[in-house]
């Protein structure tokens, strides 16, 4: 049986919180995260919730170092750049969130959630994979 909860910003965060990655699967065979409850593709309103893990690959990545005053009072600035990347899951859909330990991530990484910091306030945060992780495009 599927989760009932509402395809919104509050339900997609209570499923971050839980540590689960969510996005909604249309009738029409479309995946869409963030989660919305008309699909942009066929108009569509036969969703339902679908767990897209966290893995996939670096596509971009940037490094702000002028960030908005609550990013400063987190201790992002000049000396400490806020780095900030588009990942295409391997689900499928591309998000944009932080990421962390970035010296020796280039485009095409893998990388995967980190969950030890990612939560509704913060957002998705992405870390570089394990060794081994075996993620295809």
């Amino acid at each position: 049986m599927g989760d009932q909860r509402c395809f919104s910003d509050t339900g997609f965060s209570a499923f971050l919180s839980e540590g689960r990655l969510m996005g909604t699967r249309c009738s029409c065979g479309e995946l869409h995260l963030p989660p919305r409850a008309l699909c942009p593709s066929c108009h569509g309103t036969d969703l339902a919730w679908e767990e897209t893990g966290g893995d996939g690959r670096l596509v971009a990545i940037t490094r702000m170092a002028m960030v908005s005053p609550s990013m400063a009072r987190q201790g992002f600035g000049s000396e400490n750049p806020l780095c900030v990347g588009v990942v295409a899951l391997t689900a499928g859909p591309r998000v944009v969130g932080q990421v962390v330990e970035i010296d020796h991530l280039t485009p095409g990484t893998a990388v995967s959630v980190d969950w030890s910091r990612s939560c509704p306030e913060a957002g998705l945060v992405f870390m570089a994979s394990g060794a081994g992780s075996d993620l295809t495009e």
